[in-house]
């Protein structure tokens, strides 16, 4: 199965904590993280994947499997872009910045998001 350019940076961070902490120097997973998420158009076209779902629907699984134990491990913040139908690609929403506990309330956010506007 191919993997899609927007889910790139979901399976990286699901990767990284699926693997053992780094504790050398300068290495923390405490610092605070931004969740960016695509919420434009593209997110609801079908047929990029072999299980014939919406974009949208691989993104919140990919969310629902990391942003649990990463949220334990470190304050996190979300901003969604695209799903106002701005076609100007300036369309971002601050969620809300980094905090602690965050996971709930990324994924309810996510969940709840329709897909609108110009793909990205």
């Amino acid at each position: 199965m191919r993997l899609l350019p927007r889910l790139a940076g979901a399976a990286c961070l699901a990767a990284a904590t699926s693997a053992p902490l780094a504790t050398g120097a300068g290495e923390s997973c405490t610092e605070d993280a931004m969740i960016v998420f695509d919420g434009s158009g593209s997110m609801a076209e079908i047929g990029y994947n072999a299980i014939g779902v919406p974009r949208i629907s691989e993104a919140r699984m990919a969310m629902r499997r990391v942003i649990p134990s990463v949220a334990a491990a470190r304050r996190l913040g979300l901003v969604i872009y695209g799903p106002a139908g701005d076609r100007t690609c300036a369309n971002t929403d601050l969620r809300f910045p980094p905090q602690w506990q965050a996971g709930p309330r990324i994924l309810a956010d996510v969940d709840a998001l329709r897909p609108a506007g110009a793909p990205r």
